[in-house]
């Protein structure tokens, strides 16, 4: 299965994109194997909020995690965590059953703020190491895939993630359901950016998660890859690549996120026309293109000068070729079965 976010609002633009994508994945793994990829394109998603979460030193070393104490544990898997807290929020369901729905409110924010804990969490140094990112392959051979076209501040990748950790809201939700206010008001864990962070003190729906779970139900198996040309989110997609592929448990199988890098005709490099102008969007009009809507009020702000940088430009066949390639129905061991 392999899902593809486009991170477009013009509908024109993700219209032409979702053509080009479907044309060129068809040219290279043929249209049978379209059929048995499922493949689709995710719509746009909103940005999410941002909150804090405390730090936890770790490092693994052959299948053992080294905490800041000295001690070695077992690796924690994404299997034993969930059973813990469906175990704890079932319990905490039947004790809240007859109680008024603050109590209940609270008593499950309890819990995921409990299974947050459990959680083993890199040092903020490792999150900034960028040769640990350097140190991996770009690609991996998963059963599944999710690509990021436009990652900004990587918050449709955090959606996707969440979905995996999100599983207590589903069942209280449909024991209180009936109570509108009640439902919209539950608690869930969210995967916050910024720092980055997990916290159990957001209410606000994650819009993607329906379709997550329907295509993808697991995303132990997943590869996830993103991609983004403003430089100003650098730091913070390195950070959050690091969280997901050091934390415990790792929720998808491989991350890696091209940063400073585009979509473009042709690989090499190329510039992109920044937006100064969309703040609290997060500077989503930038642009390969100088006469984007975004990057020309930013000119005008700027007395006219376009404001640019040069970045990576990959082409969408060399980016699908690199990261579609091991469902090849013909493909052979070594790198066709590891990704490009």
């Amino acid at each position: 299965m392999v899902l593809i976010h486009l991170a477009t609002g013009r509908k024109s633009t993700r219209a032409r994109l979702t053509r080009l994508l479907r044309a060129e994945t068809c040219m290279m793994l043929g249209i049978g194997a379209i059929l048995l990829l499922r493949f689709m394109v995710v719509d746009e998603i909103d940005a999410i909020a941002s909150l804090r979460h405390s730090e936890v030193l770790m490092a693994v070393q052959g299948g053992e995690t080294i905490r800041n104490d000295g001690a070695a544990d077992p690796v924690m898997t994404m299997a034993t965590w969930g059973k813990d807290i469906q175990e704890a929020c079932r319990s905490g369901l039947a004790e809240t059953a007859i109680l008024h729905n603050e109590t209940a409110r609270r008593r499950k924010r309890e819990i995921e703020t409990a299974a947050i804990q459990k959680m083993r969490i890199p040092s903020d140094e490792m999150l900034k190491d960028s040769r640990l990112i350097d140190g991996r392959p770009k690609y991996k051979h998963c059963k599944n895939v999710f690509i990021d076209l436009g990652s900004n501040i990587g918050d449709s990748i955090a959606y996707f993630v969440e979905t995996e950790f999100d599983l207590c809201t589903r069942e209280w939700a449909s024991k209180f359901g009936h109570e509108r206010k009640f439902r919209h008001g539950l608690s869930r864990i969210k995967l916050d950016t910024a720092f980055p962070a997990f916290t159990a003190n957001s209410t606000g729906s994650n819009r993607a998660s329906g379709l997550f779970r329907k295509y993808m139900p697991v995303h132990e198996d997943a590869c996830v890859y993103g991609m983004e040309g403003n430089p100003a989110f650098t730091e913070r997609l390195k950070k959050l690549e690091n969280l997901l592929m050091l934390m415990e448990p790792r929720p998808v199988q491989h991350v890696h996120i091209h940063t400073q890098t585009v979509i473009a005709g042709k690989d090499g490099l190329t510039e992109l026309y920044l937006d100064e102008h969309s703040t609290e969007n997060n500077f989503w009009g930038s642009s390969i293109l100088s006469s984007q809507q975004d990057a020309v009020k930013t000119a005008e702000r700027n007395g006219g000068r376009t404001v640019s940088t040069p970045v990576t430009a990959i082409s969408l066949t060399t980016l699908l070729w690199s990261t579609l390639m091991p469902f090849k129905p013909n493909a052979i061991d070594g790198n066709e079965t590891s990704g490009g």
